[in-house]
């Protein structure tokens, strides 16, 4: 189902309701947003990125937001949105030992 808005095609957004306890209320007027609905569009979206549900850019996405600012949600927030894997430790390591020993070639 396509929308066309000023030449640009969009999908039609579908929605569904949830009913949440008043007792949620005191912890999402903690969330940063506008509206109630998007505080809580972010918080869904900040912890299906954080249990590898979705992908940093599908996450922002998710949250309403641009990619940028969704980086600065998480680390506002303490959250690490860059995935550094014993590979990258392991790649790395390997770039630093070539390199000290070409330094040492020169000498």
């Amino acid at each position: 189902m396509e929308k066309k808005e000023e030449g640009v095609a969009k999908m039609a957004m579908e929605y569904f309701q949830v009913n949440l306890p008043k007792s949620f209320l005191p912890f999402i007027n903690h969330a940063s947003g506008e509206s109630i609905d998007a505080k809580v569009k972010q918080s869904l979206a900040i912890g299906m990125f954080i249990e590898k549900q979705v992908t940093l850019a599908r996450a922002a996405e998710l949250a309403d937001s641009s990619l940028v600012d969704f980086i600065d949600l998480l680390q506002s927030k303490n959250i690490p949105w860059l995935e550094y894997t014993q590979e990258h430790l392991e790649d790395d390591h390997r770039a630093i030992q070539e390199i000290l020993s070409s330094d040492d070639e020169m000498i």
